[in-house]
């Protein structure tokens, strides 16, 4: 991990997660930043003492200059997708967050991040109510989705190590984080392969296989 995902990951805990005092500490403790950002900045952060949005943003602006957004969303993006891949401690804090970076706009995520993280975190509505949960229904719970959960981490993750998507780390109007996307339309559509579609509608369904039909049909066209 580079000084500047370290330092992003540490500033994004802080907006996120960790108070201040906690933040100040892992800087400090790091001599690695006291080069990096340089003396100057260092002090300016321990003198904070407020603990307060305002002041957690002022943090985030102040270092914006040393930050590599696009390394830290790409880092952000793969924790989360390895988490999911190897089912490693944290599984189900990464089945919850993989909705959350789709609805930062990140939306090659959408069927590991709507189909199984948003579904999933409808019927734990959070992650307390998931913990009061017996550990046999736990384990069940996991063995039933983790098979396809590994399929859609492992294809998202072939997609960021060949260049297929590509961030940007920059957010657009609406506050949506951009991507290159060069993926295929039947790539694409791939990611919809395990929906069920239930319509009141009844042509919805006939026509959503339809589609699928008709791509697996066309040649994979790149962008």
């Amino acid at each position: 991990m580079t000084p500047k995902v370290q330092l992003s990951l540490k500033t994004y805990n802080l907006l996120e997660e960790i108070p201040l005092t906690e933040f100040q500490k892992l800087v400090a403790n790091d001599s690695s930043f006291k080069t990096y950002i340089g003396q100057s900045h260092m002090l300016w952060i321990s003198e904070l003492s407020e603990e307060t949005t305002d002041v957690k943003q002022a943090v985030r602006s102040k270092l914006t200059h040393f930050i590599n957004a696009k390394e830290f969303e790409e880092y952000r993006i793969r924790q989360v997708l390895i988490t999911l891949r190897d089912k490693t401690a944290g599984f189900i804090e990464a089945l919850y967050k993989s909705y959350d970076l789709y609805a930062d706009g990140y939306f090659f995520m959408e069927t590991v991040g709507v189909q199984h993280g948003l579904t999933f975190s409808n019927t734990y509505f959070d992650y307390y109510e998931w913990k009061k949960l017996p550990e046999s229904d736990k384990k069940a719970s996991i063995s039933k989705i983790y098979p396809s959960v590994k399929i859609e981490a492992e294809r998202v993750l072939i997609w960021l190590d060949n260049g297929t998507i590509k961030l940007t780390g920059i957010k657009d109007r609406e506050g949506l984080y951009t991507f290159h996307d060069s993926r295929s339309d039947f790539d694409r559509l791939q990611s919809f392969g395990d929906f069920k579609v239930n319509s009141k509608k009844p042509r919805w369904s006939s026509l959503f296989s339809k589609a699928k039909q008709q791509l697996k049909q066309m040649p994979i066209l790149r962008k």
